[in-house]
């Protein structure tokens, strides 16, 4: 495990035991969910919503089942790290019950959008969206 990984995971513990319930970290949700393939598939909600373009560049709306899902990989091993934006200059974040994580690339075609929803204080992959072009 590299040294950031076990850094977000020691944080995110942190962070859990100072919050009052039992809600689950996403950052450390997310650690967890990009580096253990049996742990990602528990948390994937099934059957997956999943939106593209079919061929005459229409979007498609589709569904992955468990026996088809295949690993994702969220964030590389040697670089699991992510950006957050704050929208304000007080950057307090808010705990919501909901989060998209977005792969955007420039000049690449890349546009992935992976919805995450909170539930019963467990975060669930529910959506993912790959209009890549």
């Amino acid at each position: 495990m590299s040294h950031i990984m076990l850094l977000l995971t020691v944080l995110s513990s942190i962070m859990q035991l100072h919050n009052k319930d039992t809600r689950e970290d996403f950052a450390g949700f997310l650690v967890r969910f990009s580096v253990d393939s049996t742990y990602q598939k528990s948390r994937v909600s099934f059957p997956l919503e999943f939106n593209s373009f079919d061929r005459n560049d229409k979007k498609k709306r589709s569904t992955i089942l468990e026996v088809e899902f295949v690993r994702l990989k969220v964030l590389e091993p040697a670089s699991s790290f992510f950006t957050d934006i704050s929208y304000d200059f007080n950057e307090i974040p808010k705990d919501t019950n909901e989060r998209i994580l977005s792969f955007i690339g420039i000049e690449t075609g890349v546009n992935v959008k992976l919805y995450f929803r909170r539930f019963k204080g467990l975060w669930f992959l529910i959506r993912i969206d790959d209009f890549s072009t």
